[in-house]
C-alpha cells in the first residue's frame, strides 16, 4: 500500500474491482422493508408489545361478553323459577327481594 495514486476509481476494492457497499438511510431486505411500511423498531419490539395489548383488548371484551351472558341468563333462570314457586303457592314473598316482577306470560 503506497500513498501514490493508481488507475482504480474511487472507491472500488482490490479484491473485486467493484466499488464497496455502502449502507445508506433506506432498510435493506424484508425484515426492514416490514419495520418501515408498519414504523415499527428493528427489533421488532413496538410490533409485539402493539400485539399483545391488541390481543388483551380482545380477550377482556369477550370476557365481558361472557359475564353480561352469564348475568342475563341467571336472571331469567331466577325469574322463572320464582314464578313456578308463585303459581305452585310454595313461596313467601315477604323475604324475597324481586324488585319489579312482571308476570305477563303463562
Amino acid at each position: 500500500m503506497s500513498n501514490e495514486p493508481d488507475d482504480r476509481q474511487d472507491g472500488e476494492t482490490e479484491t473485486n474491482g467493484a466499488p464497496p457497499r455502502v449502507r445508506t438511510e433506506r432498510g435493506v431486505g424484508a425484515r426492514a422493508t416490514g419495520a418501515e411500511v408498519t414504523g415499527a423498531s428493528a427489533t421488532g419490539l413496538t410490533v409485539r408489545l402493539g400485539n399483545g395489548l391488541g390481543s388483551l383488548a380482545i380477550g377482556s371484551m369477550a370476557l365481558g361478553a361472557l359475564a353480561i351472558g352469564a348475568v342475563a341468563i341467571g336472571k331469567l333462570v331466577v325469574k322463572r323459577a320464582v314464578i313456578a314457586h308463585l303459581e305452585a303457592g310454595t313461596v313467601e314473598i315477604r323475604h324475597l327481594k324481586v324488585g319489579r316482577l312482571e308476570i305477563d306470560e303463562r
